[in-house]
């Protein structure tokens, strides 16, 4: 509309004001907000052009487009990764969100409900990688702020814990096992953090990041000083 992109064009000028400010810390927040907007103006036209052929056949299900909000946001992200001609990255990281998993209430129809959301956007977005050739450098992985406990509550739900399952994916995966040791579902037992069966994990979240740092490339010198 021509009242976004006034908008648009005062926001130009305030960035060039800043950048000749003479501020260094002026100075350098404007220069981030222009490499922003610069990546704005070569992302917009990829995330809004006709849905690439590729994609679209990946994301439908009988006949018809996923579209729940993780569906979307994985859409999205192939859209990106078609565009990297464009772009010009060639190593990318992307993240996408899904809430819903604080399950204090009937837990096993709302867990339902979102796993009927999470695992077939999960298999589209794999699916595309495989037709656009390039599943073996493509990996999705989930991670989760904390599991449930084992035991339930009065609501039909389950209460705040530790250790979980978290999902791995891609051409590159020793896929089609379970890796970490399962606890034994005791409450009470040597893995429990309390008695509601809260399982103290055997695998961190920095094991997992270490295993795609490497495959990332990144040198075990720096994968040691990160994690």
């Amino acid at each position: 509309s021509a009242e976004a992109t006034a908008r648009y064009n005062g926001l130009l000028q305030l960035v060039a004001a800043a950048k000749a400010s003479g501020n260094a810390v002026v100075v350098g927040g404007a220069g981030v907000m222009d490499k922003a907007l610069t990546a704005n103006n070569t992302a917009n036209p990829i995330l809004t052009a006709t849905l690439p052929p590729v994609i679209d056949t990946a994301f439908r299900v009988n006949g018809n487009l996923l579209n729940t909000g993780i569906a979307q946001q994985l859409r999205q992200v192939a859209r990106l990764i078609e565009g990297r001609g464009t772009t010009g990255v060639k190593r990318q990281v992307f993240f996408v969100s899904m809430g819903g998993y604080d399950t204090h209430t009937n837990t096993i129809t709302n867990q339902t409900n979102l796993f009927n959301q999470l695992f077939p956007a999960m298999n589209a977005f794999y699916n595309y990688t495989v037709a656009a050739g390039i599943a073996n450098d493509v990996v999705q992985f989930t991670l989760s702020d904390f599991n449930r406990t084992f035991i339930g509550n009065g609501g039909n739900g389950v209460d705040h814990a530790y250790g979980g399952h978290q999902i791995v994916l891609g051409g590159s995966v020793k896929g089609g096992q379970m890796y970490g040791t399962f606890p034994p579902l005791i409450r009470s037992g040597p893995d429990d953090a309390g008695s509601n069966g809260s399982w103290i994990p055997t695998t961190s979240v920095d094991q997992i990041a270490s295993t795609l740092g490497g495959w990332f490339g990144m040198p075990q010198g720096d994968i040691d000083q990160l994690v």
